[in-house]
């Protein structure tokens, strides 16, 4: 099989450093609570706490942020 000749070339197995990019997390799709207990606080500016899979989210329903 050969791969397009517009596909992205693999790096080099000698390429040790990570690449330059920096990942910033904008938004989580979802929330599955059904079979979960006490996993959304309302703190006290009005803002939601809970966690989604690894990652503790903190709305704002005000601000839709």
């Amino acid at each position: 099989m050969k791969p397009p000749t517009s596909a992205p070339k693999r790096p080099k197995a000698s390429d040790t450093e990570a690449p330059e990019v920096a990942l910033e997390l904008e938004w989580v799709h979802g929330y599955r609570g059904y079979d979960s207990r006490n996993n959304m606080q309302v703190m006290a500016n009005g803002s939601l706490a809970y966690y989604v899979a690894g990652v503790v989210c903190s709305y704002d329903p005000t601000k839709h942020t």
